[in-house]
């Protein structure tokens, strides 16, 4: 059977659950409703979500104020969504420990946190096994700025470490045992995505130095409520979607295998692209520490409309020969322009 992938991808919901405008009342193109219609879910999918789910609308004001219950309504929408990967947002926070907890206990999808301690079902990473037979490898990993954003009394319990480091031991354990990584990161890019120009020192966003130090198939970002499509840095194919649920990703695809990516002795991650091992054993392609990539992405919201405007291509490869969805052509990686969720 051959090996193929599709992941739906949404983040920073922030309490968009409805496809209504809660300022005006009038129905509006997003909502998380509107995004999971569309999600066709077999044996070979992943649901997954960045985080940034129980804060953020008026419905969640009403939840966590007067019915004193932020949880279980956020939690039932997702499980009929099917999510099966989630990681926590710094808003996530906003409710405490014991909130974040009874959310994840109600959910059905595993919440991966790899630089998170303290919280009751948050895991470091996932190795699941698709029918198809393809080992996909996931960890999540959230801004260390959320120590900053909340209150003492909100992190009372928990506690957060480097993203960057926890994103590379979990990297490290992961990649020997599947076939693809896939890195779920509340965090967005500290750079810009096309110049690469550096746009903030701190450690709030650092999506750009995952991709170009560590090597992970696929970046899922979040955060910034930034529009980031169409984007491979330093071997890794990244995105982020807008906020609100107003739009969502797809991602459809089939392996090719390119050079292993790690280096032999140093005991760190390399910088440099392609085969990283630079030993006289390497072997390129045969090397048992090749991956196996090239993941074509659609971006749609939950219209299932497409645009190409401003759409950057990558150059051809030859990782996927039937069409897909929408607008993507083949031989292209490729995020189509994303769509509205109305």
């Amino acid at each position: 059977m051959e090996k193929k992938l599709t992941i739906y991808y949404t983040s920073d919901i922030h309490g968009c659950f409805s496809p209504i405008d809660y300022a005006t009342g009038l129905p509006a193109d997003s909502g998380l409703a509107n995004c999971m219609a569309q999600f066709r879910k077999d044996g070979n999918t992943l649901v997954i979500d960045g985080g940034d789910t129980l804060q953020g609308s008026p419905l969640t004001y009403y939840l966590s104020h007067e019915a004193r219950d932020v949880t279980t309504l956020p939690a039932a929408l997702l499980n009929l969504g099917g999510y099966d990967f989630v990681t926590l947002g710094n808003h996530d926070f906003d409710y405490g420990k014991q909130t974040i907890e009874r959310y994840l206990a109600a959910l059905n999808a595993r919440c991966l946190c790899a630089n998170v301690e303290g919280i009751r079902g948050v895991e470091k990473t996932a190795v699941v096994t698709m029918e198809n037979g393809l080992r996909v490898g996931l960890t999540g990993i959230i801004t260390p700025f959320v120590t900053q954003f909340e209150s003492a009394e909100n992190m009372a319990g928990i506690t957060v470490t480097d993203a960057f480091a926890a994103a590379w031991s979990a990297l490290s354990e992961l990649r020997h045992k599947t076939d693809l990584t896939i890195c779920i990161y509340h965090g967005g890019f500290e750079a810009d995505v096309k110049t690469g120009e550096i746009l903030s020192q701190t450690s709030e966003n650092q999506g750009y130095r995952i991709c170009r130090e560590l090597g992970f198939d696929i970046l899922l970002a979040a955060h910034q409520h930034m529009q980031a499509e169409n984007l491979q840095i330093g071997g890794t194919y990244t995105c982020q979607p807008p906020e609100k649920a107003a739009k969502f990703i797809r991602m459809d695809g089939r392996p090719w295998k390119r050079p292993c990516r790690l280096p032999a002795d140093t005991g760190r991650i390399g910088h440099t692209s392609g085969c990283r091992r630079r030993t006289s054993e390497c072997r390129g392609t045969d090397c048992p520490l090749a991956r196996y990539t090239g993941w074509p992405a659609r971006c749609a919201d939950s219209g299932g409309r497409s645009s190409d405007a401003g759409e950057k291509r990558l150059p051809a490869r030859k990782l996927h020969q039937s069409g897909a969805i929408g607008s993507f052509r083949r031989g292209h990686f490729s995020h189509e322009s994303f769509q509205s969720c109305g």
